[in-house]
């Protein structure tokens, strides 16, 4: 089997995981693209390092902004949790309240 399909199916499940928000998807992406640097050099098909750069800038550039936006989500919800119980609980109960908050989100996102 020619190596570069190899290299192409590594790649189109690099991005359907990571389009899904899998952190295995920026994983395997990122990772391809060093295979695909590796494939350029011995095949002497220098386009693809301008390539492997590109996709492995998108791939970091996402990944970390993804990651950005959880933690904003995760520091959210506890801020939210800590509204909840000072009013209606007491302090001990805030880790289950930001599981609740958490699970009701996705179900929320689940529904759309």
């Amino acid at each position: 089997m020619d190596f570069s399909y190899v290299l192409a199916a590594g790649g189109i499940l690099g991005i359907w995981l990571a389009g899904r928000k899998n952190l295995w998807g920026w994983a395997l992406g990122l990772s391809m693209q060093v295979l695909w640097v590796g494939f350029a050099i011995v095949t002497a098909q220098y386009g693809f390092l301008l390539s492997a750069a590109g996709y492995g800038w998108v791939y970091w550039h996402n990944w970390s902004k993804w990651r950005r936006e959880q933690r904003a989500e995760a520091e959210g919800l506890e801020v939210l949790a800590r509204r909840v119980n000072a009013r209606y609980r007491t302090e001990g109960q805030i880790e289950s309240t930001v599981e609740h908050l958490r699970a009701r989100r996705l179900r929320e996102r689940g529904a759309r």
